[in-house]
């Protein structure tokens, strides 16, 4: 009685099985399997071999864009294993889309950025087939970009075009209703996230000079700026999982591109975590 996708090669006489995370979670425990060979004269003899199928979880896939399975278009959703293996498309079947994050509270639900209409919205659906695809903000006709849900599953920030500006917005997730415009900044603000314990949304934004790196409680008070660099653009800001540091994209005079880290409070001084030249955004394990 050997597991499904077993087999037993009667030419060299070896069992061949390669489990699956799939097999942990639905079949663990140990099995036996039961071996009898009868030589010429009819003699039997029986053996048996115990082995046990752990439920080990399965790595966390990673969300992206590419190109993939090959194209013009660099926004086809995908996940990949860690190790960039195993890359298969996601979300609904002929949909492009940008910035795919995992839904806080259901990894097998997804939101991104997507067009199915014609007009850019925000939206949660399935991870594997796109099913359950419902838009997660008011509307698609302000040019939404970069929804990130706080970890409880119960706020939606987005940047949009709806004052005339990028701008970034909340929203109630349950219903999509508008609340309200997170800053009194009339300049150009981009790609906020909740930090892991919601009190916080980061951001980056546009000063009138420079673009700096920001955070603001969801009730709209407590802005900070925290890189506040006359001359150098911060952007694409992620926080780590345990709240204390944040990572992003500095952009210098030389126009050079690289990554820094900092602590998430805006205090001490940023460290460069690479030597390219042309590094884009950076998140962490586990985030």
């Amino acid at each position: 009685n050997p597991p499904s996708g077993a087999v037993f090669d009667t030419a060299t006489n070896r069992l061949r099985w390669a489990p699956d995370f799939n097999d942990g979670d639905a079949n663990p425990g140990i099995y036996t399997i039961n071996f009898q060979a009868t030589d010429s004269r009819g003699a039997v003899s029986n053996s048996s071999l115990d082995f046990a199928v752990n439920d080990v979880p399965a790595p966390q896939r990673i969300l992206a864009n590419s190109n993939y399975p090959g194209g013009a278009s660099p926004f086809k959703l995908v996940s990949m294993l860690p190790d960039g293996t195993d890359l298969k498309s996601i979300g609904k079947a002929g949909e492009e889309g940008t910035r795919p994050r995992y839904f806080p509270t259901n990894n097998t639900k997804m939101t991104s950025t997507k067009a199915p209409g014609g007009n850019m919205g925000s939206f949660l659906e399935d991870i594997a087939d796109g099913a359950n695809q419902v838009l997660i903000t008011d509307s698609t006709l302000n040019g939404s970009r970069g929804a990130a849900v706080s970890p409880d599953g119960t706020l939606v920030v987005q940047s949009d075009d709806r004052t005339g500006y990028r701008a970034n917005h909340l929203f109630d997730r349950a219903t999509a209703a508008y609340i309200r415009k997170l800053t009194s900044n009339t300049n150009a603000e981009g790609l906020p996230v909740f930090s892991p314990n919601g009190q916080w949304i980061y951001f980056s934004a546009d000063n009138g000079a420079k673009w700096d790196i920001y955070r603001i409680k969801p009730d709209g008070t407590g802005l900070e700026n925290l890189t506040n660099t006359p001359l150098s653009d911060e952007f694409s800001i992620n926080v780590s999982p345990d709240g204390t540091k944040m990572v992003y994209e500095l952009d210098d005079v030389s126009t050079i591109t690289q990554l820094y880290e900092k602590n998430s409070d805006g205090t001490g001084t940023p460290i460069k975590i690479t030597n390219s030249l042309g590094d884009l955004s950076a998140d962490y394990s586990g985030a």
